[in-house]
């Protein structure tokens, strides 16, 4: 293994702190004419532990050669993807590796107990909430990629960002705050709550989106969220877009993962894996009753499980593979099951399942609801970047669909109606319904919010401070 230089983890130790920064929109260019929609090899890459920021610049320009720069291309996150990796690289140009990440921490925390520490006294300069003066003030407090509601307490709320580590709300999101800026890796894509021991935490590390932080496996809480210990002994080098915690066995998790779907039964101590592929595997859902029965996407394939994650089949019964896909079922309707389904930019499908996910209808495959215009007329959309999707727990059918806006259905996806009012920040990661006030809650770009009384968006970012900068 390539030799860390100091002068990585010198930048390593620049990085981690929660700096803040405004975050853009997507640039107003002109739309002249339709993006290609074939996968582009470095959207690929970018998502590969040892990625090579040289070569994915050079299939990135190649790719865009000769096309132009259009609005909600996902153009930009790339070339910020790219700044952010500068300086991020062994000596043979390639993305530090999680086992490197760990020894460059450790040599940190050396440097600390030597007496060397180059921390200082540091201030938040924002921006934070407190900036935001009206709701036509928009501007944003940083990208969250993750939510879970305590099931008891609707007070506790945990929220992962992809370079800013996890936040803890205690007052039901009023206010935020972290202690997991010490974290080897401050990025969270996943968190899941033991229901039947609330006290039992588990978050998937790494960026699912956009790879902004390494993937370090699954990482386990005793108390709540207050303290953390690894739990990742066969996936330590992969990241952890999503997890499901058997509602009624804490030790029993399945986790998706940059590599395959793996599980563990005894609580993370080992880890099997359970797919009969590597592929990178994004989202998971969880049959409403019935938890053996679960629901797994990996590079735009919909998979099937019967027996708790042991076994996976393949279901393609009237749904059409594509590049990504995310997964949302409703206790209002348990056998239900609604698949987005997308390409590297734009909206392909959407799916309806009425017998668990057996068998799929496509209910529409237009307007472009992934894209940057409020009507759908718009070409493109940034789905290998952002992408979410969840079902109203009440009413049967109201699905709500994230990609650059916010989109709703009340007719399981037929038809859809634009949600996105100016006070909400653009690019949408995470969609997950409150069990205690049955409010959809939303991670974006710009921070958290929720749908208050399904009419606006309230911004629920208090505290938060995980802006990302860009040059």
């Amino acid at each position: 293994m390539p030799q860390i230089t100091a002068k990585i983890v010198t930048k390593m130790m620049f990085h981690r702190f929660p700096f803040a920064a405004l975050l853009c929109s997507i640039p107003f260019f002109s739309v002249a004419q339709s993006i290609d929609f074939e996968d582009p090899d470095w959207s690929v890459l970018m998502q590969e532990e040892d990625a090579s920021p040289h070569e994915i610049r050079t299939l990135f320009e190649a790719h865009w050669e000769g096309r132009e720069r259009v609005k909600g291309s996902g153009y930009k996150q790339v070339e910020r993807w790219l700044h952010l990796m500068d300086g991020r690289t062994d000596d043979q140009g390639h993305v530090l590796t999680s086992e490197q990440t760990v020894d460059a921490h450790r040599q940190i925390e050396q440097w600390r107990a030597a007496g060397r520490s180059l921390e200082g006294s540091w201030n938040v300069c924002g921006p934070t909430l407190d900036d935001i003066t009206t709701r036509d003030n928009i501007r944003g407090v940083g990208r969250m990629n993750a939510l879970a509601f305590h099931p008891t307490n609707p007070n506790i709320i945990l929220a992962g960002a992809p370079a800013g580590g996890l936040w803890r709300s205690y007052d039901g999101g009023a206010n935020w705050v972290t202690n997991t800026d010490d974290f080897p890796t401050l990025g969270v894509s996943a968190i899941g709550f033991a229901h039947s021991d609330p006290d039992v935490v588990y978050i998937g590390t790494g960026d699912r989106d956009a790879s902004d932080s390494p993937g370090m496996g699954v990482m386990k809480s005793f108390d709540g969220g207050l303290t953390w210990e690894f739990a990742n002994s066969e996936i330590s080098g992969y990241v952890v877009g999503d997890l499901a915690v058997h509602p009624s066995n804490a030790d029993q998790v399945v986790a998706a993962t940059s590599n395959g779907i793996f599980k563990t039964a005894d609580g993370g101590a080992t880890w099997y894996q359970v797919s009969n592929n590597t592929q990178n595997y994004k989202d998971i859902a969880v049959h409403p009753t019935n938890p053996d029965i679960i629901y797994c996407t990996g590079q735009g394939r919909f998979w099937r499980s019967e027996d708790a994650g042991e076994d996976w089949e393949y279901i393609n019964d009237g749904i059409v593979p594509s590049t990504r896909m995310v997964i949302a079922v409703t206790p209002a309707a348990p056998e239900n099951v609604y698949v987005l389904s997308a390409g590297t930019y734009e909206y392909r499908a959407f799916y309806k399942s009425e017998d668990s996910g057996l068998n799929f209808v496509e209910m529409s495959d237009s307007p472009n609801i992934l894209g940057w215009s409020a009507s759908g007329d718009s070409d493109g959309g940034q789905a290998w970047y952002d992408l979410a999707l969840e079902a109203d727990p009440l009413v049967v059918d109201r699905v709500y669909a994230g990609g650059i806006r916010m989109k709703r259905s009340d007719d399981a996806g037929a038809t859809w109606m634009d949600v996105q009012d100016s006070y909400l920040h653009v690019d949408q990661h995470a969609l997950v319904a409150n069990p205690h006030t049955d409010e959809v809650w939303l991670a974006n770009d710009g921070g958290i919010y929720r749908y208050e009384d399904n009419t606006q968006w309230q911004d629920m970012s208090h505290g938060i401070v995980t802006g990302e900068i860009y040059k």
